[in-house]
């Protein structure tokens, strides 16, 4: 694996102990231009991981507490009146910037929900008929807590299929969370942090992973398991397929290939599609059937 990676690793482990796996998966995301879903109860860690990865990566971190009365426009901003200008200014939104922690997004109503939709699709808002850009390394990191609890509200399809990887942190181990309990609270230390991965680095491994080769035998392969998920009933998008790819090429870098190993999809396929397929069900349901089917098919 390259050294930057590997560093990368090192640092975050040593302030989130036991999520190596997860903290390798989100930076995957991150460098890919995508979007990430974090599920689980809450204390888990779900924060600390946004603001570990945005202080290792050099990227400032806006954060919005999701609540059932939150409205679109304290996402995106809008129009304000600036009396010395006898005129409306458009005063941007906590939306605006390199990453966004959009915490406990499933607690929002689903209104409130959808101003992230074009920002994750197009990185651009628009109001008043105005196109608004974002940068081209946007990143939603959401963390939404489970369907079954009090006062939240499932996240439509749409939204769904706009996060490129979703993950759950499971409980620890009993000697890891022995471990937990004696650890100072490492948010201020955080704080301190020098950047692992610069963004100049950041854009050369994109660059470099859309050199990356696919073989035929892999992309059957994707469309094999695409479709039986289908067949069993899930909702599955090809953009679903493309981020599987994204994310598989971006491995093969870390792991310093030019080309996708069978590997790198069953890796991934789980945390790419997981949460898609569960739905309401939840994310970890999803995973569950990827996996099951990973392992029926055949490896080309």
């Amino acid at each position: 694996m390259l050294n930057e990676i590997e560093n990368f690793l090192d640092c975050a482990d040593q302030y989130l102990i036991g999520r190596r796996t997860e903290i390798h998966l989100s930076l995957l995301g991150i460098l890919s231009r995508g979007h990430i879903l974090i599920e689980d109860q809450p204390g888990m860690g779900k924060t600390v991981l946004a603001n570990l990865l945005a202080q290792l990566l050099d990227r400032p971190l806006n954060r919005i507490q999701f609540t059932n009365d939150l409205l679109p426009a304290d996402i995106l901003g809008g129009p304000v009146w600036i009396k010395d200008q006898s005129n409306f200014v458009f005063e941007p939104g906590p939306i605006f910037g390199e990453m966004l922690l959009a915490d406990e997004l499933n607690r929002a109503s689903p209104k409130t929900q959808s101003a992230l939709l074009q920002a994750m699709e197009e990185r651009q808002v628009s109001i008043d008929n105005k196109d608004h850009p974002l940068p081209d390394h946007f990143c939603v990191l959401a963390t939404q807590n489970p369907y079954e609890q009090v006062g939240t509200h499932a996240l439509p399809e749409s939204q769904l299929d706009r996060f490129t990887i979703g993950l759950t942190l499971e409980l620890p181990s009993r000697s890891l969370e022995k471990k937990i309990l004696i650890m100072d609270d490492p948010r201020e230390k955080i704080k301190q942090l020098n950047a692992c991965i610069t963004k100049e680095l950041a854009g050369e491994l994109f660059k470099r992973s859309k050199e990356v080769v696919v073989s035929e035998q892999l992309l059957e392969y994707v469309l094999d398991l695409l479709q039986g998920l289908r067949k069993n009933g899930a909702h599955i998008s090809p953009r679903a397929g493309q981020d599987l790819i994204v994310l598989a090429k971006m491995q093969a870098v870390f792991n310093q290939r030019s080309h996708v190993a069978p590997d790198d999809i069953q890796f991934l396929a789980s945390s790419v599609l997981g949460h898609r397929v569960g739905g309401g069900r939840g994310m970890k349901v999803g995973q569950f059937e990827v996996t099951r089917l990973i392992n029926e098919l055949p490896i080309p």
